[in-house]
């Protein structure tokens, strides 16, 4: 599933801090776009049954057909945008084989012997599909009109991120439990994991698709099955209510770890434009409490992509060439100039990754071990990297396509995901605030190294 998080014009890559290189060059009238599972009730890589945050309203001006034109013609004139797009800008295009002289030859004759045009969304879903996993999505003028008009910031529902997981039991485990939200009013907190809604226990073959049982209008109630770490399971009525998605929950945790002097910093699920700031405070905070000996950043459920600042932390925790973005057609170095706050460039530094850490968290942890900055532990990644360009079509609908990726400092692809220097066991409804394995692995290891 698609979530988009912020529709930016293209003039360098979003996040970027001044002197990080990485511009797009051409097709200036395009936007990009961040993707990450967000599911609204409880949301995306996450929550449950909200709508799309932060979405641009304008994307560009519509090509209306005129009076006299036929259905017939605009549908071709958006199939040969569509293909045109497509070919230019899928970033693994010729990597994966993609064969688009015989796509376009095939879905043309298909569209040419349309009977009826209301097949043609069957059609461009049909095209789509052939492509490999992700690369692309397609969105009709209508759906796009619907995402427009949605009200970005408030949804109805219970107020929590989550993520799917199918095995050992099918379950929606919950990465963060919004402050002050219907699913905190009922005694839910992050960590816990749902089994069951209103008496139907989750399903593998729904998979993220849950999010629409824990979703709902505002004062009705869903009655869950949820268990939390090391406890049986229990029955929690919550009644869901009007969530609003401002950044109150959205701050950096961070605290000084008990005994250690190692300062530790939880990232959100969804990032906004005071994370950066927030992590600059959180280190200022940690070295006026103690003298710190080394940092641990937890990006375990880090995620929503275009909003994650990963110019400005690269620079607070790096300096040099940190690899590469590249595209369909060419590529641009990451070039970071290193500023130091507060030790941020020295101090002895873990990340904490697993498979909801998404998007740019997962470049920043790559970037980082890559030149021996930080050595990373817990679980391989998501996996999804990519930025996506959204184009708007001659009959008002759009389309998302996989536009750049990343290569790190030592050339590797980190297309499937991230590998932990150091692996450790532990799903995110395993451990808790007080008992975390992944976590007290890394304060081990900073701490032998640390010369304690």
């Amino acid at each position: 599933m698609w979530r988009d998080v912020m529709l930016v014009r293209i003039a360098k890559w979003p996040g970027w801090s001044p002197g990080v290189v990485a511009t797009r060059r051409r097709h200036l009238g395009w936007l990009l776009v961040g993707s990450a599972l967000w599911l609204g009730a409880c949301s995306g890589g996450a929550d449950v049954d909200s709508e799309p945050v932060g979405l641009t309203p304008e994307v560009g001006e519509e090509v209306r057909a005129t009076a006299s034109e036929s259905a017939l013609s605009v549908q071709l004139r958006t199939f040969d945008a569509l293909i045109e797009t497509l070919r230019e800008s899928y970033v693994y295009g010729t990597r994966r084989g993609v064969d688009w002289a015989d796509l376009e030859s095939r879905y043309r004759t298909k569209v040419l012997g349309l009977r009826q045009p209301d097949d043609f969304p069957k059609i461009i879903g049909d095209l789509i599909r052939e492509l490999p996993p992700g690369a692309a999505r397609w969105e009709s003028r209508q759906q796009r009109i619907d995402v427009q008009s949605s009200d970005s910031l408030n949804y109805e529902g219970i107020g929590t991120y989550i993520a799917f997981r199918p095995s050992p039991v099918p379950r929606v485990i919950l990465l963060s439990v919004m402050r002050g939200s219907p699913a905190e009013s009922a005694g839910l907190r992050d960590h816990d994991s749902v089994l069951a809604v209103d008496g139907t226990p989750v399903r593998i073959d729904e998979g993220a698709d849950v999010a629409t049982r824990i979703r709902g209008p505002a004062g009705s109630t869903v009655m869950l099955m949820v268990q939390s770490p090391r406890s049986k399971p229990r029955l929690v009525p919550v009644t869901r209510g009007r969530v609003n998605l401002g950044g109150v929950f959205n701050s950096v945790r961070t605290r000084l770890l008990t005994g250690t002097n190692v300062g530790y910093l939880l990232f959100p699920r969804q990032s906004d434009a005071q994370t950066a700031t927030d992590v600059q405070e959180s280190l200022l905070q940690l070295t006026a409490q103690a003298p710190i000996r080394a940092l641990i950043l937890d990006l375990r459920i880090a995620g929503f992509g275009s909003t994650w600042p990963l110019g400005e932390l690269l620079t607070l925790f790096a300096d040099g060439e940190l690899g590469t973005i590249y595209y369909a057609d060419g590529e641009q170095p990451i070039t970071i100039p290193g500023r130091d706050l507060a030790g941020s460039q020295t101090l002895p530094l873990a990340i904490l990754i697993g498979p909801d850490t998404e998007g740019r968290p997962e470049i920043f942890a790559a970037a980082l071990q890559s030149v021996g900055r930080a050595s990373l532990f817990g679980q391989r990644t998501a996996g999804t990297i990519e930025e996506s360009v959204v184009v708007q079509l001659p009959d008002g609908s759009r389309l998302f396509v996989q536009a750049s990726s990343y290569r790190n400092a030592a050339g590797r692809e980190v297309g499937d995901g991230v590998a932990p220097n150091v692996p450790v066991r532990g799903d995110w409804d395993s451990v808790t605030e007080e008992e975390d394995g992944i976590r007290d692995a890394a304060i081990a290891s900073l701490l032998r190294g640390a010369g304690r």
